[in-house]
């Protein structure tokens, strides 16, 4: 499997930013912030780190692979959009639910407070996982939003990448300089 420069590059970010969320999550711990937070950000790190080797084994591809392949034999890949259809739909409601959910949280909290960062952070992973949950059904249409012209695909997973990778910076940093 051959990667191209920008999915090496994606790769690296995934990296760094899941550096960021560990240190991140030891801060909070330092700093004496509610455990849940702590773990949420060395979850992140974890998530960081699968989605780096998610991408550069292309277990991701390879998965699409197989799910065509048990389609083939069964004689559905024709029919595919039928089961595609619902199960998009169902994970489009789902994820909209959360952010839903997030909105709520991050509406009851103070701006530039540290809870407020973590509300931020978890809207940012659930369009990162709405989008690997998204590429991983393949519906067509999808398809063609996520890697047409406009490359909606790069610009979520590097967009919410990067808003969690400034919420863990942020976290991490803005204690320090209120001393």
């Amino acid at each position: 499997m051959t990667m191209s420069v920008f999915s090496l590059a994606a790769s690296a970010v995934y990296l760094v930013v899941g550096g960021q969320c560990l240190w991140t999550g030891l801060a909070a711990r330092r700093l004496g912030r509610p455990g849940s937070e702590a773990a949420w950000w060395s979850g992140l790190a974890v998530l960081f780190v699968a989605l780096f080797a998610w991408r550069v084994t292309g277990v991701e591809e390879s998965m699409r692979t197989v799910l065509r392949g048990m389609l083939r034999a069964d004689g559905d890949y024709g029919a595919r959009q039928e089961l595609q259809g619902p199960l998009s739909a169902a994970a489009v409601l789902a994820a909209s639910l959360m952010i839903f959910l997030g909105w709520r949280v991050y509406a009851r909290t103070r701006t530039g407070s540290l809870t407020r960062l973590v509300a931020v952070a978890r809207l940012a992973m659930i369009g990162l996982v709405g989008l690997v949950a998204l590429r991983l059904i393949s519906l067509h249409v999808a398809d063609k939003l996520l890697y047409g012209p406009a490359h909606l695909n790069w610009l979520i997973d590097i967009g919410c990448t990067l808003v969690i990778g400034l919420c863990a910076f942020r976290y991490a940093h803005l204690p320090t300089r209120r001393r």
